[in-house]
């Protein structure tokens, strides 16, 4: 298909095939159709945030573990730690403080080194 965009690279193909998963079977655990798991996997549809973390849960693996590490820009990695600061809130709200507390460290630590990668 002449003119189609085309996305970042990700790696959603090489775990679903890691965990012996068929394009059907992801798409059955994500409640979509194979064929929008097929422009995923291709970049022929945009991977966003969402997408990420209900692929990575499906997975079992970090959503990071999505994009290969060359492709990580600032704006990826910022969407990667908001989405994380949703789950540290959700912790939080549960009352599961000690589990936040040690989230948060990591996100700390997260942040610090996205901050050298990607100094403003």
């Amino acid at each position: 298909m002449r003119g189609m965009k085309t996305y970042p690279p990700n790696r959603i193909r090489e775990l679903r095939m890691a965990r012996n998963l068929s394009q059907e079977d992801l798409a059955g655990l994500l409640e979509t159709s194979s064929g929008q798991i097929h422009k995923l996997e291709r970049s022929k549809s945009t991977l966003s945030l969402e997408w990420m973390l209900r692929i990575a849960e499906v997975l079992h693996c970090d959503p990071r573990d999505l994009i290969p590490p060359g492709e990580r820009t600032a704006e990826a990695a910022r969407d990667l730690l908001l989405g994380k600061v949703g789950q540290l809130q959700r912790l939080v709200k549960d009352g599961h403080f000690k589990a936040a507390s040690a989230y948060a460290g990591d996100l700390a630590k997260e942040l610090a080194a996205t901050h050298k990668r990607f100094a403003d």
